[in-house]
């Protein structure tokens, strides 16, 4: 997560949120026990002591980028590389 955090040039943009998708293997597995373990660990660290930023799941890929797409003008505002 911190690594993920640091290297998040979105960040200067003004993008308050990043995707990490996760699961196990690349056939729609899901997420295995410990790495929903490795999320509740994140979570405790970022409510506690604001080490990591927020840990949320919930939003779909699909609502991920709907989401940045109504924040950025339909991708107006992104920066661009």
């Amino acid at each position: 997560m911190r690594n993920s955090l640091n290297n998040h040039k979105s960040l200067q943009s003004g993008a308050d949120n990043a995707l990490l998708a996760f699961g196990n293997g690349d056939g729609g597995g899901g997420p295995l026990a410990p790495m929903l373990e490795n999320l509740r660990r994140c979570r405790a660290v970022s409510n506690n002591s604001g080490e990591l930023p927020k840990v949320t799941m919930g939003q779909s890929v699909d609502g991920f980028y709907e989401d940045i797409l109504k924040k950025t003008e339909n991708g107006a505002t992104l920066p661009t590389w």
